[in-house]
């Protein structure tokens, strides 16, 4: 009896592994501990065999350099265009595309329907983007047209792609505004669809 309080004690001051192996509790060792195992478990404590738990590394993570995005290099990429066909090649062409697209879709102005409609101011700031980041011989004129037909096929997309969302939002809107007024007949619009043979 005197062992059973003594283990109740211990367990109730956080102590239970630790004492209860040192108490003379008498039967079976293997149901003593199989309880110090449940109690341990329940509890969250580790068994005095075992080092303790913790929840943090004693020993720090190594640090790993990792190459931050959005971090730039002032270094230029080069860019070769083919004489023959006028466009670029190599190695550097498909971020050229990319780069261009996302200066045009980041920074021309919305406010205008067209790209003839866009101040020439803007667009050669749109150009001095592109060549602060790409090293490009601008000095031949079908170099300046190619990437002026580039940024104005993109320029294009944005614009059709905005008015397609516009006309999907105007036919959301009606059909929201039908739902909520209750004038949506679900009959006649299936009827007007479907045709049964």
């Amino acid at each position: 009896m005197r062992n059973q309080e003594n283990l109740r004690q211990a367990f109730w001051k956080g102590r239970a592994g630790t004492t209860a192996l040192n108490l003379n509790i008498k039967g079976s060792f293997a149901v003593t501990k199989l309880f110090l195992a449940y109690i341990c478990e329940a509890f969250n404590m580790a068994p005095t065999n075992q080092p303790p738990r913790s929840t943090a590394s004693t020993t720090p993570a190594p640090k790993i350099a990792k190459k931050k995005k959005g971090v730039r290099s002032n270094v230029k990429l080069h860019v070769v265009f083919d004489d023959s066909v006028g466009e670029p090649r190599g190695c550097n062409c498909h971020k050229f595309f990319r780069a261009i697209g996302y200066i045009v879709s980041r920074y021309a102005p919305r406010n205008v329907r067209k790209w003839d409609d866009i101040p020439e101011e803007k667009i050669q700031s749109l150009i001095d983007r592109v060549l602060s980041m790409f090293d490009v011989d601008i000095s031949k004129s079908y170099v300046k047209d190619w990437i002026l037909w580039r940024m104005k096929l993109r320029f294009r997309c944005i614009m059709e792609e905005k008015a397609k969302n516009k006309v999907q939002n105007a036919e959301v809107m009606e059909l929201m505004s039908k739902l909520a007024i209750g004038s949506f007949d679900m009959d006649l619009e299936v009827d007007s669809t479907c045709t049964r043979g």
